[in-house]
């Protein structure tokens, strides 16, 4: 019976393996610079079921930790995943690693599921705002104090004055 089920883990994470490697050999034949949505889809088709039975598909995953081999196949087969979807993030010129997109898409998936919201859409607007961090926005700055105003260049004494009159 465990052999039963380790196997049948295998069909299943290689069947999700094998989508996100067709998905990465359509990304490699794209002609042309995706845009943000057009890498959003890629990436969504490459780890999300084709199908909309989220539902069932996460209930799997969280239930492969009760069964020890279906835990094990999923845990063999995931680099054959990790790998399919490298090669898409790399082709789509992502700094981003195949552990982090796919935790963000899980745990849209998760969230959605919960509180009614659509899965796609929720894992679309998280990855979007991921990439769009990812790809050269500007690392956060703390601001910079105000710029003394021109008074108190002009007169440091009466600067000091007004300020110690508010306090």
């Amino acid at each position: 019976m465990e052999d039963l089920l380790h196997q049948a883990g295998l069909v299943n994470i290689g069947l999700w393996a094998s989508r996100a490697e067709r998905v990465a050999d359509r990304v490699e034949a794209f002609k042309g610079v995706p845009d943000l949505s057009q890498r959003v889809r890629f990436i969504l088709q490459a780890t999300l079921p084709a199908h909309s039975g989220y539902f069932g598909h996460y209930l799997q995953l969280i239930s492969a930790s009760q069964a020890a081999p279906v835990k094990q196949a999923y845990r063999q087969g995931r680099q054959r995943l990790n790998v399919a979807l490298r090669r898409v993030l790399r082709q789509l010129d992502s700094p981003l690693e195949p552990e982090m997109v796919i935790a963000i898409v899980d745990g849209a998936a998760v969230t959605a599921l919960s509180e009614g919201w659509n899965v796609k859409s929720t894992a679309a607007g998280l990855l979007t705002d991921l990439i769009t961090l990812a790809h050269g926005m500007p690392a956060f700055q703390v601001p910079a104090p105000p710029a003394p105003s021109p008074t108190a260049k002009a007169n440091p004494s009466a600067a000091a004055e007004s300020g110690s009159a508010t306090h």
